[in-house]
């Protein structure tokens, strides 16, 4: 794994994350996988820039085949309302840079501009599904938490996250008896399905 600091803020990158950009980039277009890339770290960043505001500090930056995960400083304890908007950061990123990028399109016509908007709006909607160590899992865990127990709210995640990712299963059988599938939406799915293999196990433990 390497190890390097930014400041006061460890980044750990495993060998995983390099396993799955290397997979990505020999099976997809590279243009597609470096725009993805773009779009994924300034997603991030989103989570960061809302961190920063609300005071609270990163106490190490992770990168692993499962996803980016942040863990905070431990001096420091955020809010419910605090963690929501946090959580949903990235996504408004995303948004926010879809809609830039559709509006250079349709005033320029260049069609990088229209696979940026693109890309991010894609980026956004999979990060709201609600699947766990997703930001629409964590956003709808935060959410629940203000109303029930740790443990049955992360019970009904279990759940969503099941629920979705069978759903998700049965979009890529009939996509692939319609038109042979899409290799970018069976990656997707199969992270999503590792996820919540993985959340599954702790929750055993």
């Amino acid at each position: 794994m390497l190890k390097f600091r930014i400041g006061n803020c460890r980044v750990c990158i495993s060998g995983s994350f390099f396993a799955l950009i290397t997979f990505i980039l020999l099976v997809s277009d590279s243009e597609i996988v470096l725009i993805s890339l773009f779009s994924s770290f300034l997603h991030e960043a989103g989570h960061i820039f809302a961190m920063w505001v609300l005071g609270y500090g990163i106490k190490q930056l992770t990168f692993t085949a499962a996803g980016i995960r942040l863990d905070k400083d431990e001096s420091t304890t955020a809010s419910y309302t605090d963690e929501i908007i946090v959580s949903i950061a990235g996504v408004a990123v995303n948004a926010l840079l879809c809609l830039l990028f559709f509006s250079v399109y349709v005033y320029t016509g260049i069609v990088f501009a229209r696979n940026i908007a693109i890309v991010n709006l894609l980026v956004g909607i999979f990060n709201l599904l609600p699947v766990e160590s997703l930001d629409g899992a964590r956003t709808l865990y935060y959410i629940l938490m203000k109303k029930m127990t740790p443990e049955r709210a992360d019970r009904v995640i279990l759940y969503s996250s099941l629920v979705t990712v069978l759903l998700l299963i049965s979009s890529v059988f009939f996509l692939f008896r319609m038109n042979g599938g899409n290799l970018s939406f069976v990656i997707a799915t199969v992270y999503m399905m590792f996820i919540l293999i993985n959340h599954i196990i702790e929750l055993k433990k």
